[in-house]
């Protein structure tokens, strides 16, 4: 990439920083990028939710085979941060994940 190419593109990041930040005036503007960000989160979450762990398991399975069943089992299990409230290890289960089961201790 070319000096003029790369000094345009850090400036259309440094633009979109200060449009991402800029104060909203109209309330309806704030909830919909609210509302915007929640669900590009929400959408970014399911799809890491399959990639991780298939990512996982191909790495195992292509450096490391005899591994690979540690690698099944590490992939599928869940992490606290995944199953304890996101505030921190609160010792209550996730009410967004069906049978989450907390394995922290209560607070």
């Amino acid at each position: 990439m070319g000096w003029g190419k790369r000094a345009h593109a850090l400036s259309s990041a440094v633009t979109a920083a200060r449009v991402a930040v800029a104060p909203r005036p109209d309330p309806r503007v704030a909830a919909e990028l609210s509302r915007t960000l929640t669900a590009r989160a929400t959408a970014s979450c399911w799809v890491a939710l399959v990639i991780i762990p298939f990512t996982i398991v191909a790495y195992d399975g292509a450096y490391f085979p005899e591994k690979l069943p540690q690698g099944i089992v590490a992939a599928a299990a869940p992490t606290r941060s995944s199953c304890c409230s996101s505030s921190g290890c609160g010792g209550a289960p996730s009410t967004t994940i069906p049978g989450c089961r907390s394995h922290c201790s209560p607070a």
